[in-house]
């Protein structure tokens, strides 16, 4: 028995590893070719095309299930000994996470694809009924999605073939953000609903902002429209020629303008009513326009950016007006601004007719829709909403605050750290932000002590050519920065303030606006730099001139105190957390928020220099320098640094 064990186990042991090595091939060959059918598949999932996605994932999925059969054919004992070979071991793991991946993202892409399609055949149905129906079938698809990006968790990158490795790497990383899209599309959809008139009658005054020409919530307000939505459909929509100057005749409020505006105007019109940048202040300041306006009351305050328009006519294709203008999203601003500024008819005198036209053929354009674009028009608004380039406000709090909890309702953010939002506002400046490159440092110097002195460096350079049409002429920026309240100016440079004689001053007498003096608190100057300082939205601010030339670059500071410590033992969460990480050691603590002006393109740089006695321990974004940078920043940054000594 002995000796029979002696030969014959090693006889037995070889062909089990046999079996197992032809196995293992299988698998591989099998996992490759269905790896790069799921491939393909992720590909067409990003671009939306859920048909083409669903088949290429059951593809996929067929080649991992025979893959997987592969395996299970083999009898206990093979079975055992492929699980001593360690790269078959993690090739069947991976394999088999790959097979769930394909066949939960396969049953997904086909919810999707049914709900496209029944979504382009219903017609018949409302906006917002279709919006419905496409985030019921999102709805059902949700769990497998979620499904898919748990098992993208147990993908073993050594056993993927090398040449595929940096597309499962991305694979990796995309099946849980598009898990999470799945379930902002189900929020979102019922939000824009809501917005849509979906549970009833809303009517709204909708503002175009023109960020061209930067205000504080994103642009000058040059058009505006009353609209109503029921169930999804416009029942109502009016669009005065001369956009917001139209109501000038009928507005009963004679009330002073807030100080930089009176370069342009003593009185306070409604076309500069959004001086506020938080948004539900400057809303309501809208509405107390439009009201002594005689307008009616209305559910709330959309605003919508220039930019919305470019993105949305490259979802919904060019537009011809019909005067036979062909509106693009290369040449719309230009055009619009030609047409209100130039082109229009001045014996009808109506200069912003042409918005009106324009949404009109945007509306018939989406009421006939199908569902590859519907979605692409949802995205468009909800990149729009996330990115404050539109902004709402409603009368109604519960809706507030159901907006304001998807971040679409553009406060100024309340924070326990450092905070800088920069609000630029174009007055009499044309139409030059267009071509204005804006970059924004952050220099916070740290003492011994834990005092913070910030330096914020501006910096603008005009890239327009002088006389050119609309952008050839000094950009004239008011500039403010909301920073923590309690804040200490200390000095600043580089300012360029007008002439007092250059602001106007009113034939009659004007009234100090109530809401204005209520939001702007300790009203004094800095009789050195002439930098304005309030306290505003739980803020302290300080406001100053910079005009820029085509072809120049100007460049100013402002330096101030914070009004607390980095250093001190109290009962912050940044404290307690920097305690218990280093214990009875010192330590120090700094982080900041930037919060992003609506319509405003910068890039950020934030430096941190701390007492050459201390050592970094931490940072918010891994990286072992005291120096965060974004480029073009799209939302609103976070970052944080801890040091000991």
């Amino acid at each position: 028995a002995t000796l029979a064990a002696i030969v014959l186990l090693p006889l037995q042991a070889s062909f089990v590893f046999a079996d197992a090595l032809t196995t293992k091939q299988q698998v591989e060959d099998r996992s490759s070719a269905g790896l790069s059918q799921f491939l393909r598949g992720a590909d067409a999932l990003q671009e939306q095309d859920f048909s083409a996605a669903s088949t290429l994932f059951g593809n996929a999925s067929g080649a991992f299930a025979s893959a997987s059969q592969s395996l299970d054919d083999v009898h206990g004992a093979v079975a055992a000994a492929v699980s001593l070979i360690p790269s078959t071991e993690k090739t069947a793991s991976t394999a088999q996470a790959l097979l769930d991946i394909g066949e939960s993202v396969s049953r997904a892409s086909n919810l999707l694809a049914k709900g496209m399609d029944e979504v382009t055949a219903a017609q018949a149905l409302s906006v917002t009924d279709r919006l419905a129906l496409m985030a019921a079938y999102t709805q059902e698809a949700l769990p497998e999605m979620q499904k898919a990006a748990y098992a993208s968790q147990q993908i073993d990158l050594e056993v993927v073939p090398e040449d595929m490795r940096d597309r499962v790497t991305q694979m990796i990383a995309i099946l849980p953000a598009l898990a999470q899209s799945f379930d902002e599309v189900v929020t979102h959809a019922d939000a824009l609903g809501t917005l849509l008139g979906a549970d009833g009658k809303r009517t709204y005054m909708v503002v175009f902002q023109n960020n061209t020409e930067l205000r504080p919530t994103g642009g000058f307000m040059g058009s505006f429209a009353e609209v109503s939505f029921d169930d999804g459909a416009i029942t109502n929509m009016r669009i005065p020629g001369g956009g917001t100057y139209d109501i000038q005749g009928q507005l009963h409020a004679f009330v002073a303008a807030p100080g930089p505006l009176q370069l342009v105007r003593a009185r306070w019109e409604f076309q500069d009513a959004n001086w506020f940048p938080d948004f539900p202040t400057s809303a309501r300041k809208m509405l107390w326009f439009y009201e002594s306006a005689g307008g009616p009351s209305v559910n709330g305050v959309l605003s919508i950016n220039a930019d919305v328009l470019e993105r949305l006519l490259v979802a919904l294709g060019p537009m011809t007006l019909e005067g036979g203008t062909e509106l693009n999203a290369e040449n719309v601003l230009f055009e619009i601004q030609k047409e209100a500024e130039i082109g229009y008819d001045k014996e009808i005198n109506a200069p912003k007719a042409i918005v009106g036209e324009l949404t009109r053929l945007i509306f018939d354009k989406l009421e006939a829709a199908d569902a590859q674009t519907l979605l692409q028009v949802t995205s468009v608004f909800v990149d729009s909403l996330n990115g404050r380039d539109m902004q709402v406000y409603f009368s109604e709090n519960s809706l507030q605050s159901t907006m304001k909890d998807l971040g679409w309702t553009g406060e100024v953010r309340a924070t326990a750290d450092d905070y800088l939002m920069v609000v630029h506002t174009n007055v009499g400046g044309g139409k030059t932000d267009t071509v204005i490159d804006r970059d924004v440092t952050i220099d916070s110097f740290i003492a011994e002590d834990g005092t913070i002195e910030n330096t914020v460096t501006l910096t603008q350079t005009h890239r327009g050519m002088a006389n050119a049409l609309f952008t050839g002429i000094n950009n004239v920026d008011y500039v403010r920065l909301y920073v923590p309240k309690g804040s200490t100016f200390i000095t600043g440079t580089g300012f360029e303030v007008p002439s007092s004689d250059v602001f106007q001053e009113s034939e009659y007498p004007l009234e100090v606006d109530e809401d204005l003096a209520i939001a702007m608190q300790n009203v004094t100057k800095d009789p050195m730099t002439e930098t304005d300082m309030w306290d505003e939205q739980g803020k302290t601010v300080f406001g100053n001139w910079m005009q820029t030339a085509p072809g120049e670059t100007q460049i100013v500071t402002f330096t101030y105190r914070l009004p607390w410590r980095a250093l001190h033992d109290d009962s912050s969460s940044a404290w307690a957390f920097a305690k218990q990480v280093f214990g009875s050691r010192e330590a120090l603590s700094y982080a900041t928020v930037v919060q992003k002006q609506s319509g405003v393109a910068q890039n950020v740089l934030i430096r941190v220099h701390a007492p050459a006695s201390f050592t970094q321990m931490w940072s918010s974004d891994g990286e072992t320098d005291k120096e965060f940078y974004v480029e073009d920043q799209h939302s609103d940054l976070f970052t944080g640094w801890i040091f000991e000594r």
